[in-house]
């Protein structure tokens, strides 16, 4: 996805509103990523903390979880506005690339009005939700939700102000207007709500919910927003459930105590990727498979396999481009078709390991136990990881593909 930025603009093409709108956006990305970075560091010490009185001490702290929930949430939260304004939320661009210039320029007012529309309708939405959630403390330190609720109000506001700065610093224009009043006719349309008046059931209400589902998705509007748009529109169109359930459920959604675990696998891999551990898992894994024929792509799935069971994420980064880059003979070179696929496919088994990423996401949003997930994947994953090895053995054999050397100490 390309930078969405706007960094510079030709000399006299801002006004003095747009110079000062760049300056507020542009500082107030620089406060917020401080924010952010802080809440992070901030949110992993707590939880190694608690980890270290835990299990070291033998003194658990009662409110270790909630304060770091507390850095968590904002954390996420002010990592989004962040994230919007440098253009990276993930979206679909494959059809636009495609458009004429005329056609592209058009479908890009239709995306940035349908984005205001959903990112006000969720600055109302939270604003409106506050003053239930005023009355609610957490827990173990008795303090207020609003703190940790208040993340969205104030994110959304973040995402507003750089909607703005990248559609009306060059000042009110015809173009900027018509994003404006599609993000107005949105706001209106879920705020009145048309479905206390016109109803849609069965067929129809289907066909309008994927329209605003893969709609938005597929004009580049962020994939996330593209889900809170269907979201908010399906509130409008029922016309029975409260607007502020929107800010609700992303607060809902956001303060999981199994989703802290993301970012900590995420940061244990990154560790063993820089200090070299992953390499160390490849040389493993051709140790104990790499001298049967096909033993290079055999290799390269069980390597990812180890890699996503401890740091609950598939790819091995570098470290696994070793079974690619070093092949033992020309011979191996045949097997470039093989090799190329098992890095894709050769990690998909971790989805299914004890602990992975996919694994707390399923859990966070069923709401099961991760312990009774983990322990019933284990036998599922080992019988997949399994799976692809044997049809990599049996590809190997078949096309007389040679074994692999195992790595010098």
């Amino acid at each position: 996805m390309e930078e969405e930025k706007i960094t510079a603009s030709p000399a006299g093409a801002l006004s003095a509103w747009g110079r000062l709108l760049f300056k507020v956006s542009d500082g107030v990305d620089w406060v917020c990523t401080f924010f952010f970075v802080m809440a992070t560091v901030a949110f992993g010490l707590t939880m190694l903390g608690g980890v270290f009185f835990r299990y070291v001490l033998n003194r658990s702290l009662t409110w270790s979880d909630e304060v770091a929930l507390i850095f968590f949430i904002w954390a996420t939260l002010l990592s989004i506005a962040s994230g919007y304004l440098h253009g990276k939320h993930v979206n679909l661009d494959l059809i636009i690339r495609k458009l004429p210039p005329g056609w592209k320029t058009g479908v890009n007012e239709l995306a940035e009005g349908l984005t205001l529309g959903y990112l006000f309708s969720l600055t109302v939405s939270s604003f409106q939700h506050l003053p239930l959630v005023a009355e609610m403390i957490t827990d173990a330190l008795r303090l207020p939700i609003t703190i940790l609720f208040s993340s969205i109000p104030v994110a959304c506001l973040i995402m507003d102000l750089h909607w703005a700065r990248r559609n009306l610093a060059s000042g009110i224009s015809w173009i900027a207007a018509v994003k404006l009043l599609i993000a107005v006719s949105f706001v209106t349309l879920v705020m009145l709500p048309v479905g206390q008046f016109a109803q849609l059931t069965g067929l129809s209400r289907a066909i309008v919910m994927l329209v605003a589902l893969f709609g938005p998705m597929l004009i580049g509007v962020p994939v996330a927003i593209s889900l809170g748009f269907m979201a908010t529109l399906y509130v409008g169109v029922v016309g029975d459930v409260p607007f502020n359930v929107g800010a609700e459920q992303i607060y809902n959604g956001v303060s999981i105590i199994a989703l802290m675990a993301i970012p900590l696998l995420i940061l244990a891999g990154k560790l063993m990727h820089e200090a070299g551990i992953a390499r160390h898992i490849v040389d493993f894994a051709q140790v104990l498979v790499g001298r049967v024929r096909g033993g290079l792509g055999a290799s390269n799935v069980v390597a990812s396999f180890l890699f996503g069971d401890i740091s609950g994420f598939g790819r091995l980064g570098h470290g696994g481009h070793r079974l690619l880059d070093d092949p033992p003979d020309e011979r191996a070179r045949l097997q470039g078709g093989l090799l190329r696929g098992t890095p894709g496919h050769g990690g998909d088994p971790w989805m299914m390991a004890p602990l992975a990423i996919t694994i707390l996401m399923y859990s966070s949003v069923t709401m099961a136990s991760v312990s009774r997930l983990a322990a019933a994947t284990i036998m599922p994953a080992f019988l997949l990881a399994g799976s692809f090895m044997l049809v990599v053995l049996f590809h190997a054999r078949r096309h007389n593909y040679p074994g692999r050397s195992c790595p010098a100490n």
